[in-house]
């Protein structure tokens, strides 16, 4: 260290290994050289500067700074801030406050490469901004730049330093369809508070216009949360006039979920959509869940539970469905039936108190069915139109929509309206040979009735254990139904319900494999009534799930339709699991799969053997198998085979099929997207399908991957995907582009670029893509 007394000067040097360190209360200042002047209280320092006050550190080349107070300006500088994930560079840095900072040339990004030479993945550069830690930066003349190429330019922008969320803008969005064209969308965050967050995203689309989204989440409490969304458009590309698009140019769509712990144990839940047409889910993304669902399906109710473990409950609510199936020019959401309100009430079994070995229990609905407008006088132009059986349904035939009178004439639509509303499309299912006019209900017709049910369905059951072996559950039920309905008046029906369920377990060893079987018998038994003049609210489905109700005997004597068949049947089981013995107390499990089969008493007769299960039998590969065989008539009537293997690197291969014999007539079998709501083929009437995923990580960062699903049944490519994605090094940034095709909406292509640290998703895209894949699940709606 050197002093000159005239200038007051102090000069000092650090050798090879050492630094000149100034402290100032909690600051330090540290470089190769350093210099000030006792007369002006100001200092240079040079050669690996730091300055340091113990919250946030800055690197410079070269500094001024003041000597009471260690601010300054700093020259080729950059800054690491314990409060924000940003890194902070400039050209030029001044010191203006205790934690406010001014930049010339500034870059700004929250990437930590720890390659110093490369490109930053993203960045702000921007002329001059103010910075105020753990605040707010203000920025002009900014640009934002993706791998070094500028993508955005803004004059003035305001941006957060902050680790708790701030309102700003997030990253942008690119997309292409056949549908939609190019879409580029810019999602806005506001913080509106603590328990509020709104995110609003303008989108341009090529093909349609503007478009605007908005999405509010909430939080009440430690327990209860919720959201909301919308979206609209004035869409360009829809002509009311047009049998490809016969709805208004106004499109729009809101959907949510919310669920609230209210007072005394009730809580609220709700799960609902809503759109303007019937094409809306299958243009845009914000319902493609519902793209292959017939009904758009909104629901909300408040439920209460009492006594101890919740034993008794009960729940009111509201269920509304709008219809898919048909374009709105043919459209039947006036005449779904819809049940508002509803209610339920329901214990569980529990021991009585005077007779602990009988466990009695209680299931009690209520609907109020109704429907904006009457079938039955909408289609008044011809009192000979239609079979109404005696006001219960319209034989309309499966696509809903009347097409012929009496004898089979066609119904023509004249200028005077007479006709007006049937079946442009002549989707008719004819009276011979068809399901239109042949007086037999089959799902998919009108329900013309309205009015109120009520279900009673006590029960009691008797659990037993024999030997400390066998499991017996014997149950006898009854099945009460009390109808006000409009065609009908006032009906009821009263039907007797029995099941016995019997099981045991048994230990042994295979091969050196640890095999638990589970025999199960059960007997059931529902002796219904005639039904033929109950009202017609909830019909029996078209096609059972035959394999479900065999192994699950409490959903047959449970049946809430209005039309139930009898039912007396015995069923058998073998449960399966096979375990190999690990090291330890704990054991691997190779395969856990059922067998089981029904004789159907009623009618003498065999029904279906079933085989359903599960098995790993080598590292890192999975089998799920399925089979139902129907043994009286020796034919296939489902089968499920699915194999896949995947490794900690990210490979996987995955492999699937899928047959189902019966299918109800209702199933979407339309052509492709442009025809959707053109044409309905009825001439589908099996499920046949072959689906496979793969996924090669060719690198750490580097991955590809492809998924297709197809129908053998009329030879259709139902939708693909494939894709090519990098992850950085430093795991804070990702590119991903696909491409897909799918059935019902044509080609795609989607660009997503991920960033860290700007508010969006902290998963890596090998987690991102687990979720983005199930997007293409549903191929064939199956």
């Amino acid at each position: 260290m050197e002093y000159e007394s005239r200038r007051k000067l102090y000069v000092a040097r650090a050798d090879a290994d050492g630094r000149v360190v100034l402290r100032q209360k909690e600051r330090t200042l540290s470089a190769s050289w350093v210099a000030y002047s006792r007369i002006t209280r100001r200092g240079v320092a040079s050669g690996d500067v730091v300055i340091s006050d113990g919250r946030d550190e800055l690197h410079a080349a070269f500094v001024e700074f003041d000597i009471d107070t260690l601010e300054g300006v700093m020259f080729d500088a950059e800054m690491a801030a314990e409060s924000t994930p940003m890194e902070l560079r400039g050209a030029e840095i001044a010191k203006t406050g205790e934690h406010t900072y001014t930049f010339r040339q500034g870059r700004f990004t929250a990437c930590r490469c720890p390659d110093p030479e490369a490109t930053e993945p993203w960045q702000l550069a921007a002329e001059r901004a103010d910075l105020e830690i753990d605040g707010y930066g203000t920025a002009r003349n900014t640009t934002v730049e993706v791998l070094g190429v500028p993508v955005l330019w803004l004059p003035w922008m305001v941006y957060p330093l902050r680790t708790e969320r701030q309102s700003g803008l997030l990253f942008p969005e690119f997309a292409y369809s056949a549908r939609s064209g190019t879409e580029i969308g810019l999602p806005i965050f506001w913080a509106v508070g603590d328990p509020v967050n709104v995110t609003l995203t303008p989108r341009w689309l090529s093909d349609r216009g503007a478009k605007g989204d908005i999405e509010v989440e909430y939080v009440l409490g430690e327990a209860s949360d919720g959201s909301f969304s919308g979206a609209g458009l004035y869409d360009e590309d829809v002509s009311s006039n047009s049998l490809k698009t016969p709805f208004d140019k106004g499109r729009w769509a809101t959907w949510g979920e919310h669920d609230v712990f209210l007072p005394a144990g009730a809580r609220f839940k709700a799960d609902y959509a809503f759109a303007s047409d019937n094409a809306y889910p299958n243009d845009f993304d914000e319902l493609s869940r519902a793209r292959h669902d017939r009904f758009l399906t909104a629901q909300a109710f408040v439920t209460a539970q009492t006594g101890q473990a919740g034993v008794a409950g009960g729940t009111l609510g509201a269920e509304y469905r709008d219809d898919l199936q048909n374009p709105d020019d043919t459209d039947r959401d006036r005449f779904v039936l819809q049940r508002l309100p509803t209610a339920q009430v329901q214990t569980l079994p529990a021991q009585l108190p005077f007779a602990r070995w009988l466990v009695p229990a209680l299931d009690v609905r209520y609907a109020w069915f109704q429907q904006r407008d009457r079938p039955d006088s909408y289609y008044d132009t011809d009192p000979a139109l239609l079979v109404t059986s005696n006001g219960r349904f319209l034989d309309t035939g499966i696509d809903g929509l009347p097409t012929t009178v009496s004898g089979g004439a066609k119904v023509e639509q004249g200028e005077d309206g007479t006709g007006a509303g049937l079946d442009p499309n002549e989707d008719n299912f004819l009276l011979h040979g068809g399901t239109e006019g042949d007086g037999i209900f089959q799902e998919g017709e009108l329900i013309a009735d309205e009015g109120h049910r009520v279900v009673f369905m006590p029960r009691i059951g008797a659990p037993l254990r024999i030997a400390d072996s066998v499991e017996l559950y014997p149950e006898v039920g009854w099945h009460e139904t009390f109808y006000q309905s409009r065609a009908q008046g006032s009906e009821r029906r009263g039907i007797l319900t029995g099941r016995v369920e019997a099981s045991m377990r048994l230990r042994g060893e295979i091969a050196g494999a640890l095999h638990l079987l589970e025999p199960k018998l059960g007997w059931a038994l529902v002796d219904a009534p005639s039904q033929r003049g109950d009202p017609l609210f909830v019909p029996g489905t078209a096609v059972p799930q035959t394999r479900l109700r065999d192994l699950q005997l409490d959903s047959v004597t449970r049946d809430w339709a209005d039309r139930i068949d009898d039912y007396h049947a015995v069923t058998l089981g073998l449960g399966n699991r096979f375990y190999r013995r690990g090291g330890g107390e704990g054991a691997e499990l190779l395969a856990d799969f059922v067998v089981q089969a029904r004789y159907d008493i009623e009618n003498s007769r065999f029904g279906s053997l079933f085989l359903d299960g599960r098995a790993y039998p080598f590292d890192k590969v999975w089998t799920r198998f399925g089979l139902g065989l129907d043994t009286d008539a020796g034919q296939l009537e489902e089968a499920l085979f699915e194999i896949g293997w995947s490794d900690r690197r990210g490979d996987g291969l995955r492999f699937g099929y899928r047959y189902l014999r019966e299918v109800p007539a209702v199933f979407e079998a339309f052509p492709d997207a442009n025809r959707r709501f053109k044409k309905f083929d009825g001439t589908t009437d099996e499920i046949n399908q072959l689906d496979a995923r793969l996924r090669i990580q060719l690198s750490r960062g580097w991955a590809i991957g492809y998924r297709f699903a197809y129908s053998i049944e009329r030879a259709l490519m139902l939708g693909s995907r494939g894709y090519v994605e990098y992850l950085s090094r430093c795991d804070c940034w990702g590119l991903a582009v696909e491409l897909t095709g799918i059935r019902s909406r044509g080609i795609g292509i989607n660009i997503r670029y991920y960033l860290q640290g700007l508010g969006d998703d902290p998963r890596s895209l090998r987690d991102a893509d687990t979720a983005r894949r199930t997007s293409l699940d549903a191929f064939g709606g199956v």
